[in-house]
């Protein structure tokens, strides 16, 4: 008769008193995909949009630093200085990026569970760090499929930001094939010997010479 009425406990749906005392605990329903695809989808617009400003302004923080090393006297008294001061100006570079981020993190917790503040939730718990009870979340069935289900989202985004970058390299070595024309002046060229210099990135690369009789 005990284990009925258990079973039945089990069963019965949770009175509004519960939930709200469930919900100060921090004990929510909510989707964490949800969160991870609108984190991604915001970083993906934002680099659609302002990749360009963004590699400026970290080639602008890498130009100063090349700049100033023939002056910059690195030691044991300026190294931390030096480190302080690049990490700054990295991490100014990459604010907007992260604000975007944390938006689209906050909007779609935001969107699922309201505004919800709880300290209970963050609150260390010796049961926590149990190393039985951690082995056995380790090897659990949930945590195989959160396995499985992150190594698919790793694959997928692999798979479109590779196609999606090698559509937009340039030819810089290896066996590419370019084609050009110089057009002749008026008159047609002159007889004698000509040659064509080609440059890569501001260095001399080949010279090919022909000739005009």
């Amino acid at each position: 008769m005990a284990e009925e009425n258990k079973d039945q406990e089990k069963t019965e749906e949770a009175t509004p008193k519960r939930r709200e005392e469930t919900r100060e605990k921090g004990q929510v329903a909510k989707s964490r995909e949800l969160a991870s695809i609108a984190v991604l989808g915001g970083c993906l617009i934002y680099f659609y949009f302002g990749a360009p400003v963004l590699a400026r302004r970290l080639m602008d923080v890498m130009r100063s630093y090349f700049r100033q090393s023939g002056q910059l006297t690195v030691s044991v008294d300026t190294i931390q200085a030096l480190a302080v001061d690049l990490a700054f100006q990295t991490f100014m570079a990459l604010l907007p990026l992260l604000l975007v981020a944390m938006v689209c993190g906050f909007l779609a917790n935001f969107f699922q569970v309201g505004f919800l503040f709880s300290t209970e939730a963050i609150t260390p718990k010796l049961s926590k760090i149990n190393p039985l009870q951690g082995f056995k979340r380790l090897f659990s069935l949930q945590s195989l499929v959160e396995l499985v289900k992150n190594i698919s989202k790793i694959g997928i985004v692999g798979v479109v930001a590779y196609w999606t970058v090698i559509g937009e390299t340039e030819v810089t070595s290896g066996s590419g094939t370019i084609t050009f024309e110089a057009a002749p002046p008026d008159g047609g060229w002159p007889r004698g010997n000509y040659q064509v210099e080609l440059y890569l990135n501001g260095r001399k690369t080949d010279t090919i010479p022909f000739q005009v009789g």
